[in-house]
């Protein structure tokens, strides 16, 4: 039986981390409602680039609502997903006003004719000042203070720091429905997969036993989770989270109950049923090595026979941090 796994990324935010993204920014209120004012057949997340600097800082409404810089869009959803919000609305307005052709856009300054009348572009670089809500709306993204916003042309010296609330690409076979590449046997062998550079995921499914063996390794060194949602969200999930130096170093299941670490809850020790359980560094690499029973009492079962909907998360370091849904 093939095992699909339509995985969701996360990665851990911390408040007074520095971060690093290049994309579209956008006000809060053309994100909430779904399309621009200037063009309201179009979708602000699936089409950001369309987003006019006049839809952007002319109307009080927008501005008023504040602004974030979007991450990557999403290849299976083909939408844009929130990225970092900017603690300061002034300093926003300010610079679009400069980098907008004046013209449409009422408020800008910026003559050259070659100037920018849409889509703003930019690489930002800030510090994690707060988390954001819980939710999955404009609210739910962490809020960037003392920030810098560049040309998208600039970049960031190192990969883009991944938002909260970005999901990764999903990992369908379109032929045979497995994760995995080629036309592996995943029940008679173990399947790989890459997470993301660095992050790789061996999976294996146990048929008679009806069992899952999975082992998560991790390039550095870092509490690493695996989790199982029932529809990509963070909340509501369950979650595989290894911490070497914690609990003898046995991965532990969780209940995912918000977006904040105190919300991150143990399961019952009657619930603890991994087997073959260990996580630990060896040469650099977070290792994390877990054998899952596929469907157990009052928990998200997994069938291998349909598609699972997966999560996945990587820290910073062992302290469990800020997750995205994912």
């Amino acid at each position: 039986a093939a095992f699909l796994f339509a995985l969701h990324t996360t990665h851990a935010v911390e408040v007074g981390d520095e971060v690093c993204i290049t994309g579209y920014v956008l006000d809060g209120l053309c994100i909430t409602q779904g399309f621009f004012l200037d063009a309201q057949d179009t979708n602000s997340l699936e089409f950001p680039e369309e987003h006019t600097f006049h839809c952007l800082i002319d109307p009080p409404q927008c501005v008023e609502s504040g602004y974030q810089v979007l991450g990557p869009k999403n290849e299976t959803t083909g939408m844009h997903c929130l990225g970092f919000r900017f603690d300061n609305t002034t300093t926003v307005v300010e610079l679009a006003k400069t980098v907008g052709q004046k013209g449409l856009c009422t408020s800008c300054t910026n003559e050259d004719a070659n100037a920018p009348e849409r889509g703003w572009l930019a690489t930002v670089k800030g510090t994690v000042s707060a988390l954001g809500d819980g939710s999955d709306g404009v609210t739910g993204t962490p809020i960037l203070s003392d920030f810098e916003i560049m040309d998208g042309s600039v970049g960031c010296v190192t990969e883009d720091t991944v938002p909260p609330l970005c999901m990764a690409r999903s990992l369908e076979d379109p032929d045979d429905g497995a994760m995995g590449s080629g036309n592996e046997d995943c029940t008679q062998q173990m399947c790989s997969v890459e997470l993301t550079p660095g992050y790789m995921l061996q999976y294996q499914v146990n048929e008679a036993e009806g069992t899952v063996t999975m082992e998560a390794t991790f390039d550095g060194e870092a509490f690493v989770a695996v989790g199982f949602s029932t529809n990509g969200e963070m909340i509501g999930s369950e979650a595989v989270i290894g911490i070497a130096g914690e609990n003898g170093d046995i991965p532990q299941k969780y209940n995912l109950g918000g977006k904040s670490t105190e919300l991150v809850t143990t399961m019952p020790a009657e619930q603890q049923t991994l087997t073959d359980a260990s996580v630990e560094v060896v040469d650099g690499q977070t290792v994390m090595k877990f054998t899952k029973i596929l469907i157990e009492p009052n928990e998200i079962p997994v069938d291998p026979n349909v598609e699972s909907i997966m999560l996945w998360a990587l820290g910073s370091d062992f302290t469990l941090g800020y997750h995205r849904g994912g």
